[in-house]
């Protein structure tokens, strides 16, 4: 895929984005922060319209076959979100929470999770096919390191998902912490701040 292409692919998906949250703005008027998104996503659009053709985050993508995921985890919008589950926190959620955030970090957080994406498809539900297809050698050296490292972005998104759920379900902090097998220290900080954020949104 032309890189080229890709880009008019990926802004388009946070111009869809920024639509979608311009919509809910119209149901809280009162609430700046979906307006705030929105305008995010517009930015997000224009930087990757203007990254070079060399950005080695677009060879990650392509190198990541990011065409096959676009078709299999629709990257347009769809009647429940304009993102794939890998990504509806980042970036539909960019700027909802904290106006700092930065187009290019986001970017980053977003390439991250495509190849995290691509592992997930790779082995599907069975945590043995990575196993079996690091046999087969389609994770090797360097390509072993970035399937590890995509699988503890998907792993940790998924966790941090549960959690946000549980919480949404009524389980205590304790109760959370002694199913993970950590402290409630440790959960609570980690998860704490973004729970309560789900909770308001």
């Amino acid at each position: 895929m032309a890189a080229s292409t890709l880009q008019e692919i990926l802004a388009e998906a946070f111009e869809t984005g920024a639509r979608w949250r311009d919509d809910i703005a119209k149901d809280y008027p009162d609430d700046e922060r979906n307006k705030r998104s929105a305008r995010g996503l517009r930015d997000l659009a224009v930087y990757v319209r203007e990254l070079p053709d060399d950005d080695p985050r677009l060879r990650t993508l392509e190198d990541s076959r990011f065409g096959d995921l676009e078709a299999q985890f629709n990257i347009v919008m769809d009647d429940e979100s304009p993102y794939p589950s890998y990504l509806r926190q980042n970036p539909a959620m960019f700027r909802f929470h904290d106006p700092d955030e930065t187009v290019s970090a986001t970017f980053g957080v977003f390439v991250k999770r495509w190849q995290a994406a691509r592992v997930v498809s790779l082995i599907g539900d069975d945590p043995n096919q990575l196993v079996k297809r690091a046999a087969d050698g389609m994770f090797v050296g360097v390509d072993g390191l970035l399937a590890v490292d995509a699988l503890r972005t998907w792993v940790n998104d998924f966790e941090a998902g549960c959690v946000r759920q549980a919480r949404s379900d009524g389980a205590t902090w304790d109760y959370i912490a002694q199913n993970l097998g950590q402290s409630t220290q440790a959960v609570w900080k980690r998860y704490q701040k973004d729970s309560d954020s789900a909770a308001a949104s």
